[in-house]
């Protein structure tokens, strides 16, 4: 019988590509396959590779089509052995046994036809035929076992093929699926890494800007203060300068001689007068050198704050472009990486899709091989009405074939 390629074809056998001289024909095939024993059912297409390929499968026409590409572009079909009364394409040893048992209705007439010449005296042995027929018979009947008993050895070698496949296909699925659940884990984590740096690297920027903000503030406001201390500074020193000056040096050699003061008796009035001058102009003085000194102490304390902020502002600075660096490596890489995860995800949600449809094939197979290897027994009702037949024709062919009474 000949129908469209079936999805599982079975195996091969001895010799089963059979090459020829331009395409092999449906004919051509079925000749090479009658020759192998073990050849159930063959497959042979109309284009591209030519040859008959030989399976041991036994193919029925309830079998899943098959749906590659490849099939269907070269026209391949599956040849198969249509089931007879003797065959085990679809039924089992004790199936066919059941339908032998049911002919033996009929030999009542071989026994009437022997019981007849035997009384005429026609013929040496009137069970000559009935031997025969029975003889082929049990020779169909062995033959028939010993296919069942072949059949039943394909079907499990079939099932168990069909289950360690399927096994292996959903511990891929179990696998990949593990594993892209890892992926996913590792891309929201990335994700979730990449975001707080990309706030961080804000933060950071933001940062360094206030504080170059605060920084040029500062730096203008020490700036002022220095040059009002230098101001201060240059108008005190020149103050002092001119107090030792007039009190000191000119007072002192112009009105009042204390060598000569010394012999005088008494002091006049105009030595008492100079000598009060030189003492108000050294306390001013004192007082102006105070001021000199606390105006230098604040512009060293100015000059140094000043250098210790910028320090500190260059380094704070230099780290900062550091830690910019850093995390915009950082983001670049964790942008990669997410892209890598999302590409290995996309290729391991197909790879699941791809072998889920291989375990719902492998599923339909096992469906289908069921379907022939396992057959459903017959119900009571039916047993008992076939079994009171069976005896019913064997007790009258049993009385036809007992000797007459005389």
């Amino acid at each position: 019988m000949e129908r469209s390629l079936v999805a599982f074809e079975g195996n091969d056998v001895a010799g089963s590509i059979m090459p020829f001289q331009g395409l092999a024909t449906m004919a051509k095939c079925k000749h090479e396959c009658s020759k192998n024993p073990k050849c159930h059912s063959f497959a042979v297409c109309s284009k591209g590779r030519s040859g008959c390929f030989m399976k041991d499968k036994v193919v029925t026409e309830t079998e899943p089509a098959s749906a590659a590409k490849e099939a269907v572009e070269n026209q391949c079909k599956t040849w198969y052995e249509a089931a007879d009364l003797f065959s085990d394409s679809s039924s089992s040893f004790i199936q066919i046994s059941m339908q032998k048992a049911s002919h033996a209705m009929d030999l009542h007439q071989l026994a009437m036809k022997a019981h007849r010449l035997k009384q005429t005296g026609k013929g040496v042995d009137p069970f000559v035929k009935v031997k025969t027929l029975i003889k082929g018979m049990l020779k169909k009947l062995n033959a028939a076992q010993a296919a069942s008993k072949t059949k039943m050895a394909k079907c499990k070698h079939d099932n168990a093929v069909n289950a360690k496949s399927m096994a292996e296909k959903k511990a891929d699925v179990a696998r990949i699926t593990g594993r892209m659940n890892n992926r996913k884990s590792d891309l929201t984590e990335t994700n979730k890494s990449s975001a707080t740096a990309k706030t961080t690297m804000i933060d950071v920027k933001h940062a360094v800007a206030l504080a170059k903000g605060i920084r040029t503030t500062e730096s203008l406001q020490a700036n002022a203060n220095m040059l009002k201390y230098k101001t201060a500074l240059k108008g005190l020193g020149a103050a002092v300068k001119a107090m030792n000056g007039f009190y000191r040096k000119k007072a002192a050699k112009k009105h009042w001689n204390p060598r000569k003061e010394k012999k005088k008796v008494g002091l006049g009035s105009g030595s008492t007068k100079f000598k009060a001058r030189a003492q108000a102009g050294d306390g001013i003085i004192s007082i102006l050198e105070i001021a000199v000194a606390d105006f230098s102490k604040l512009l060293d304390d100015t000059k140094s704050t000043e250098k210790t902020s910028q320090d500190d502002y260059v380094a704070m600075f230099r780290q900062s472009e550091i830690n910019i660096a850093t995390y915009t490596k950082d983001i670049s890489y964790m942008k990669n990486r997410m892209t890598e995860l999302s590409d290995e995800i996309a290729e391991m949600t197909a790879t699941i899709l791809s072998d889920s449809k291989i375990v719902k094939s492998l599923e339909a197979m096992k469906v289908a091989i069921d379907k022939i290897c396992i057959i459903q027994p017959p119900t009571y009702a039916e047993k008992k009405a076939k079994r009171e037949a069976e005896l019913a024709s064997l007790k009258e062919a049993l009385g036809l074939l007992a000797p007459p009474k005389v």
